[in-house]
């Protein structure tokens, strides 16, 4: 090989060899001393840093510790790469042995020559790796991530020097934790449809296809409960027999505004339960399912009979459990971002008995320090235990080290592999010499590394996995795979096109009121599959939220979605979810008789149903029943203990039955124990409003705003309340604060329809008809048939007498919700006004002919007969006004207004007698 012919840089080469010299002003950054590459791994970047900062080449030597020089070379850049033969050459000659990477750096001076020096010694390992690298690329930050979830691809790479093969890109959902089995299968949460708890488990081929038929749902596991799942961490036992994830669950899961901790995660609430994929059943794992704990990051042994998983105190907060989305708002995790609260977590070992569990052990080492300790895997030989530790939480922690300990328990040791920044994400070569793992050290996103791990457990320095490296990238959960039979090439989306998952991505479009985005999805479901009842059901619900209910399309949806109904329970009578289904149904629907039928059917088999007394919960809602709801109410509660939801609403049932002090008493206990949410103190502000007590009211109205004021709720029920107590000037600046703020939300998110016209009712609160006005104009542009905006902006033209704009907006409810009587009668009024007599009876007539009952259509069309001269009809339709007002008076007591009126009807009749 290559010699140096500088006399003076020899002697400085062999004297640092021979230890007769110490390096200085280099410091070798890559690779690090006592790296330990595989036999097959490519030819690495050396990179220093010469302290001396002068220096404008340097001389590089390879050699044995015998002083046996493999290499000299001289180059002029702090970053040098050999080439593959030389590299080859290095490997061949050294073997095992260490070999010494020294550097010299020459700087002249006026008199003589200084020089720096560095050297580290690395070496080859016998033990190949043996296995490729499964992994993710993701971009960032993971708010962006989120919302472009195509962007994310899955790579298939080894430790040599090709490049990795790309196996799965662009499929629109997001997809996350993996893992293998030893006999080839792949199981991967797949968010499909936006169900969070999806799963897919399938034979890896050669081309593996990701099929709607092998996905399963964690949502299954006892669903009557109520309680979501959204299935975490999941992870396939080494026999392919069972998976273990954590099913009802919660977590911290926010996006945070930093390039390289885009994100904080870590789980509060839930429990670990098992999948039988022989028996196709879920049950909850004994050891690992006690609801006061979080019991989360299974992770198994090599022979399947014992698990770690970390464990800590189930955390409670209003906040976050009624937080309708999986993503948190900043302000609802703000105890934890601000770091006023810690979450630890400790590790525990149990035996899975087969799924019968038994009683979980605290590891020793991996819990009680006042760390955070998580993703602890066992080796494959069975001998050694991998985990993390953080000061706090679980997932990206900037201080997250590895550690080694014994499997059968021991003192932890920090792992040399560990980088300055971040290190996790770790998965053993199936000899179980290999580790993988993801650390930050060389920037904002995560790359993966490698370390030996030798028979004794002593790890070595990190090896730089370059080659699969994806540009602008984070790459993550790296697993191996090793499955002889198979020579997996691709990974192909066979699951996403189809009517549940539109339907299912509509669902979260509501969630996150986008509207626009929800119809189209809808839209796409019921083309591809004009039978699917969700979608129908779905599309229901999003019309009744922007005011379409009763439209000739809606109608449409309604007829179609009894009949698709009604025919699978006709074929599957003992389909419990299908009674749900209607019962969901019949409240859209307004049968609330029909919906609590079903619910007392779904309670008849299975007392403990939630979903039994939701149903029978709404209907007693709807039908303004609040005596009957807190039965309901009450056991709902003890069904879900945790649902804080659940006692506020059984609050305001009793704040509706006007039980003042228990719905007091109640929000004081909210309160007491979350002090912090704006909500509870409007709604005891509300009830020291009803009380009297004007004072206390004030004083929760000033606090919900304090606590969040950047919500316009706050300032509009605030407003409403100076409003109410003749403090209209304070009223007015509330009420202009609150459009403020939903100005600002409508800019965050044109499509949602319910904030455009929330924003025109404060205006017209506030006296500014003509910005509501325009708002509502506005609001017609993106949907122009709202049945309520409609009427609002006919009523605005009436009272400035523009009655043909009044009258095209009628025209325009008539043409297109067919049901609705009342407008003809609102019409006939109109042209009445406006003189066109003959249109005002056609419209009238309508009216009566489809509502024979109202007496206001009677007394409305007399009126038109007196003018046109028809003497007859003019007295009787007010005969028949007469008639129908005495009618409900001996049902109901009448208004003020209706006695009135009763009174005028009876003495024309009298006036009409009396001239004849």
């Amino acid at each position: 090989m290559c010699s140096c012919k500088n006399l003076h840089v020899n002697n400085v080469f062999q004297k640092l060899e021979q230890n007769q010299l110490h390096a200085s002003s280099i410091i070798i950054d890559y690779p690090l001393e006592g790296t330990v590459f595989p036999p097959e791994f490519p030819a690495p970047e050396f990179l220093w840093t010469d302290t001396l900062q002068k220096s404008a080449h340097w001389y590089i030597r390879f050699s044995k510790p015998n002083g046996e020089v493999l290499y000299n070379s001289f180059v002029e850049s702090s970053t040098w790469r050999p080439d593959s033969a030389v590299w080859q050459e290095i490997k061949t000659l050294s073997g095992t042995d260490p070999v010494y990477f020294i550097i010299i750096g020459k700087q002249k001076g006026i008199l003589t020559s200084r020089y720096s020096s560095g050297r580290i010694s690395f070496s080859f390992s016998r033990d190949s790796v043996g296995a490729l690298i499964f992994y993710r690329a993701v971009p960032l930050p993971f708010g962006y991530a989120v919302k472009n979830v195509n962007e994310i691809s899955w790579y298939l790479g080894s430790t040599d020097s090709k490049k990795p093969q790309k196996l799965l890109d662009n499929i629109p959902v997001c997809a996350n934790c993996h893992s293998f089995s030893r006999n080839g299968l792949l199981a991967m949460d797949v968010d499909y449809a936006n169900d969070k708890g999806s799963y897919i488990i399938t034979p890896v081929k050669d081309t593996t296809y990701l099929s709607l038929d092998k996905i399963i749902t964690w949502t299954d596991y006892q669903k009557e409960d109520g309680v979501y799942t959204y299935g975490l961490l999941s992870h396939i036992s080494p026999n392919g027999k069972y998976v273990l994830s954590t099913v009802k669950d919660r977590s911290v899961f926010v996006a945070v505004d930093n390039l390289e901790y885009s994100q904080l995660f870590f789980p509060i609430k839930g429990i670990i339960a098992v999948y039988d994929r022989v028996r196709k059943g879920f049950y909850a794992l004994p050891g690992a399912s006690d609801r006061k704990y979080v019991q989360s990051n299974p992770n198994w042994s090599p022979d399947n009979n014992e698990i770690l998983f970390a464990r800590a105190d189930r955390y409670i907060s209003s906040r976050i459990d009624n937080s309708g989305s999986v993503l948190l708002n900043l302000e609802d995790a703000d105890e934890f971002i601000s770091g006023q609260k810690d979450f630890k977590f400790d590790l525990y070992r149990l035996k899975f008995n087969d799924g019968k569990g038994g009683q979980a052990i605290p590891v020793q080492g991996g819990s009680s320090n006042d760390m955070s300790n998580y993703f602890a895997r066992y080796s494959p030989d069975g001998k050694w235990i991998v985990f993390c530790q953080a000061k706090n939480f679980m997932l990206l922690q900037p201080d997250s080290k590895l550690y080694i300990m014994p499997a059968e328990g021991g003192i932890p040791r920090l792992m040399n592999c560990n980088t300055k920044n971040m290190n996790s994400w770790h998965s053993w070569s199936p000899n179980s010499r290999w580790l993988v793992f993801s650390s930050k050290c060389r920037g904002s996103y995560t790359q993966l590394y490698l370390t030996h791990i030798d028979e004794n457990g002593n790890d070595s320095p990190p090896v730089f996995l370059e080659n699969l490296v994806i540009d602008n990238k984070a790459a993550n959960i790296p697993e191996f795979f090793s499955f002889k039979d198979s020579n997996l090439k691709r990974l192909i989306d066979d699951f996403s096109q189809n009517a549940m998952y539109y339907t299912r991505l509509a669902s979260l479009n509501i969630k996150y009121k986008e509207y626009k985005d929800a119809l189209e999805n809808i839209n796409k479901a019921i083309k591809m599959d004009s039978s699917y009842f969700d979608a129908y059901e779905k599309k229901l619900t999003l019309n009744i939220i922007l005011g379409q209910s009763g439209s000739t399309d809606d109608l449409h949806d309604k007829e179609v979605a009894e009949k698709l109904i009604e025919r699978q329970i006709q074929q599957t009578p003992e389909d419990i979810s299908l009674y749900i289904k209607r019962g969901k149904l019949r409240l859209l629907l307004n049968d609330y008789a029909g919906a609590l039928k079903d619910g007392l059917y779904i309670l008849k088999g299975n007392p403990d149903d939630f979903n039994g007394y939701e149903l029978i919960l709404v209907a007693y809602q709807n039908r303004g029943q609040w005596d009957r709801t807190i039965s309901c109410f009450n056991k709902m509660i003890k069904l879900q203990p945790d649902n804080i939801q659940l006692t506020y609403n059984l609050a305001n049932s009793y704040l509706n039955l006007m039980q003042f002090e228990t719905a007091l008493d109640m929000m004081n206990d909210l309160i007491e124990k979350f002090p912090n949410t704006s909500n509870y103190y409007l709604t005891r502000g509300n009830i020291y409003t009803l009380k009297g007590d004007k004072l206390k009211a004030n004083t929760d109205y000033n606090k919900a705003v304090s606590i969040d004021p950047d919500n316009y709720k706050v300032y509009f029920e605030r407003g409403r309340f100076f409003n109410n107590n003749s403090i209209q000037d304070q009223g007015k600046n509330d009420f202009d604060r609150a459009v403020t703020l939903i100005g600002n939300e409508i800019r965050k998110n044109p499509q949602d329809a319910q904030l455009l016209i929330k924003r025109a009712e404060i205006m017209e609160q506030t006296g500014n008809t003509q910005g509501a006005h325009q708002e509502y104009v506005n609001y017609l542009k993106l949907w122009p048939l709202n049945y309520n905006v409609l009427e609002k902006e006919a009523s605005y033209y009436v009272s400035y007498k523009r009655w043909q704009e009044a009258i095209d907006i009628y025209t325009t409810i008539i043409n297109n919700f067919p049901e609705e009587t009342v407008v003809f009668y609102n019409r006939s009024l109109i042209y009445h006004e406006s003189g066109n007599l003959p249109k005002a009876l056609d419209d009238i007539n309508t009216a009566i002919d489809r509502d024979p009952e109202k007496y206001i259509y009677f007394l409305h069309r007399s009126r038109i007969r007196n003018l046109t001269g028809d003497k007859a009809g003019y007295q009787s339709d007010l005969k028949t006004s007469y008639s129908l007002l005495n009618k409900q008076n001996n049902e109901r007591k009448l208004t003020e207004r209706e006695l009135n009126i009763l009174s005028t009807v009876q003495k024309q009749l009298y006036d009409i007698k009396s001239s004849q």
